[in-house]
């Protein structure tokens, strides 16, 4: 991964983290965020470790600079099933969990700004739908 998508990542990652020590121990409320955060940042995180994961790998075993692009095909085939795992499965299994239509619209969001932001490839490959690989 570039220097510039491991900073969107971790972003993400810290933003997520900082409004969870906000809400569960510091019990400081902000509605918007409390309901479209985690779902916004769910996608930019899981895809982001998947990305990380694979260019480790295959940098050792290709002994290549690592330079995997998760191809939008696959990003949106990752974030439908984890949206809807999220937000059809979990609710049928705990209380914890409920269903909100907006939610898929936070994933879409961090769909699009793992695939522009963190997902590593040239500048002209990141301006477009047209890497489809």
């Amino acid at each position: 991964m570039s220097r510039s998508s491991i900073f969107y990542w971790f972003l993400c990652i810290f933003t997520f983290c900082l409004h969870q020590v906000f809400q569960k121990f510091a019990h400081i409320t902000m509605p918007f965020l409390d309901q479209y955060l985690d779902p916004f940042c769910a996608i930019p995180i899981l895809c982001g470790a998947l990305v990380f994961e694979r260019n480790y790998f295959f940098s050792r075993t290709q002994k290549t600079a690592p330079n995997y692009r998760l191809p939008l095909f696959d990003t949106v085939i990752i974030c439908g099933a984890l949206s809807l795992l999220f937000e059809l499965g979990f609710p049928q299994i705990s209380t914890l969990f409920f269903y909100d239509p907006y939610d898929f619209l936070a994933y879409l969001a961090g769909m699009i700004y793992f695939y522009f932001f963190i997902n590593p490839g040239n500048e002209k490959s990141n301006r477009g739908f047209g890497n489809l690989q």
